[in-house]
């Protein structure tokens, strides 16, 4: 499904001041994963008008502020364990500054498999997937809650013996609720709006789950750019540039080095104009381009600004 939002009369050009139709893509930083034997942390939220949404429409003259959010950080480990937790995702925002105003959430962080950080996943754009049942199964495993047209809620743990961390979700499916053993991120979606971008065209999965080596392997991350969760090596981050959830920490030595969780991914925005426009993009980090049918891109992997004139 696609989302668009429009609103008329915005902007400080005003009186007649010539406008462009454009289409966007946008992606919230990814959430970080938890700690030992924890839960992948969600994918950034994701939004899109591309094909067919509806447009939003850029004055010339005026200059717009485009955030991009940062992947969260995972949870460090640390034995005893302690307090900290992974964190959420940064908020990305098309358009800021001026009348109209497009956010998405930051993934949810991946719940926690230690005493001193929960074992539930956190909310987002998608949700953390909830961590494993470790010393009092009666706490809350649940997976953390998406945004409806964002993405998807994180996988939900069963207390057991053969629990580990679950995975974060998706923009396109939950993270799986897996009755024994690590929970795969949840899928993202492709999005053809950018169809030569170097990191691909599928964005925001979700981070996978960690677990114990004696028990099994850790989970991989969903596609587009979901980290694994660890076992029996480290986890890993998610994609920065697709707003994938981090993977979820292992358990900690001998058996599968450190317990830490991984960093979500950055997110991206993508904006697509006509062929009459032309971009203007600071910091000279992020870069123009033309689609195949002629229309103009605007790519942002950082924060920045961005100008539209006739080409």
């Amino acid at each position: 499904m696609s989302f668009g939002y429009q609103v008329l009369g915005f902007g400080s050009g005003g009186g007649g001041a010539k406008t462009y139709d454009v289409e966007y893509l946008i992606v919230a930083g990814g959430g970080g994963g938890g700690k030992y034997q924890a839960a992948g942390g969600g994918a950034g939220g994701m939004l899109t008008t591309y094909p067919g949404g509806t447009a939003v429409a850029l004055e010339e003259g005026t200059q717009y502020t485009i955030t991009v959010g940062a992947g969260g950080g995972g949870a460090p480990y640390s034995d005893p364990p302690s307090t900290p937790s992974a964190t959420q995702g940064g908020t990305s925002i098309a358009f800021a500054g001026a009348d109209i105003a497009v956010p998405t959430t930051g993934g949810g962080r991946g719940g926690g498999g230690s005493i001193g950080t929960p074992y539930y996943g956190g909310p987002g754009g998608s949700g953390g997937g909830g961590g494993h049942s470790g010393p009092t199964p009666t706490d809350p495993h649940q997976g953390g809650t998406g945004i409806a047209g964002q993405g998807y809620p994180g996988g939900s743990q069963t207390p057991g013996p053969d629990a580990a961390g679950q995975g974060g979700g998706g923009k396109s499916e939950q993270g799986p609720n897996t009755p024994a053993g690590a929970g795969k991120g949840g899928d993202g979606l492709a999005d053809l709006i950018a169809p030569a971008y170097p990191l691909g065209t599928v964005f925001a999965g979700g981070g996978g789950g960690g677990n114990h080596p004696p028990e099994g392997a850790g989970a991989p991350g969903g596609t587009g750019g979901g980290g694994n969760g660890g076992a029996p090596g480290a986890a890993t981050a998610g994609q920065s540039g697709l707003g994938g959830g981090g993977g979820g920490g292992s358990s900690n030595t001998p058996y599968s080095g450190p317990g830490t969780g991984a960093s979500g991914g950055d997110g991206v925005i993508i904006i697509k104009g006509p062929a009459d426009v032309a971009f203007t993009v600071a910091p000279g980090t992020n870069t123009t381009s033309t689609h195949p049918d002629g229309g103009k891109l605007a790519t942002f992997t950082v924060s920045g600004t961005l100008d539209a004139a006739d080409a």
